[in-house]
């Protein structure tokens, strides 16, 4: 986790302008659905860093956090791998921190808004518990790795009577690779994850 964080600081270091006129920052709101049997629909909030490279093409840092429960059948809950247990109902409750990198560029302009798409990807680490809802047994797993690999399309518009502050509705695809890294078990999330995104922002241009 403590890598995911000095990775995000450097990219924001590259990627702010350097001097104050011109920078954006947005902040956004995210839900979505996945294939994943134990990764339920998430939740989340993300902060954005954006950098322009031209007039139509933009570097953009999404700093996302996620946080999710789900009750399913199947997990065999013990500190002990040896031990021989019965599969039960658990309840797992995760959460996630996200850094990704976007290339994105406006397609069409219409008047005050912009339809854009992107292209972007990045670490994922999550940490949570799974708890057996017939023995109470809890196990913990830390720092499972992902990366994350996500195509959007979406639109952008000034808001009313501004010329800097600016709303977004993105639907974004993601996919997230097989656990990578695994410090701690077990990995609920072993296997790669597809899924949909709505992602709501506002930016604000300094």
């Amino acid at each position: 986790m403590k890598r995911i964080y000095i990775a995000s600081l450097l990219s924001v270091a590259i990627l702010l302008p350097h001097d104050s006129s011109g920078m954006q920052i947005g902040v956004s709101v995210l839900a979505g659905k996945t294939d994943h049997r134990q990764y339920r629909e998430p939740m989340g909030i993300g902060l954005l860093f954006y950098k322009p490279l031209s007039s139509k093409l933009s570097t953009v840092l999404e700093l996302s956090h996620r946080r999710f429960e789900k009750i399913y059948f199947g997990e065999k809950v013990s500190q002990n791998i040896a031990t021989s247990i019965s599969p039960e109902t658990v309840n797992n409750q995760s959460f996630s921190h996200a850094a990704t990198i976007w290339i994105r560029s406006n397609v069409i302009s219409l008047g005050n808004s912009v339809m854009a798409v992107a292209a972007g990807a990045g670490p994922i680490a999550l940490d949570g518990k799974i708890t057996g809802q017939s023995t109470n047994n809890e196990v913990s797993y830390r720092r499972i790795t992902k990366i994350t690999v996500n195509i959007a399309i979406g639109v952008e518009s000034l808001i009313p009577r501004s010329v800097s502050t600016s709303l977004s509705c993105y639907l974004r695809y993601q996919h997230l690779s097989s656990s990578v890294r695994i410090l701690a078990r077990p990995d609920p999330f072993l296997q790669a994850i597809t899924g949909y995104e709505i992602r709501l922002g506002l930016s604000h241009i300094f």
